[in-house]
């Protein structure tokens, strides 16, 4: 998920359901197809390159948005540590 702290739109390789492909439809930053399609992966890229760039941007500055609402070490770490210190209790 790297690409999601920079502000690009993703196409995710993933299994539907999968933490990945959960995480790119809760962001709205991308796009998901299954692996092991590649037809379904080529159609997907010609339809991303005929987006508006306005679409494109949108999309990876809700990526961008996401990884900083969830996937920073100022928001997961005090997540980890209140997970440790519930189950030391």
């Amino acid at each position: 998920m790297c690409g999601l702290g920079v502000g690009r739109p993703a196409l995710a390789l993933a299994i539907a359901g999968s933490d990945l492909a959960i995480a790119i439809e809760r962001a709205g930053c991308g796009w998901v197809v299954e692996p092991d399609q590649p037809v379904l992966t080529a159609e997907q890229i010609r339809a991303v390159t005929k987006l508006e760039i306005a679409e494109r941007f949108r999309r990876g500055k809700a990526g961008q948005s996401y990884a900083q609402r969830n996937l920073t070490s100022g928001v997961c770490l005090p997540r980890m540590l209140a997970i440790i210190e519930a189950a030391a209790q």
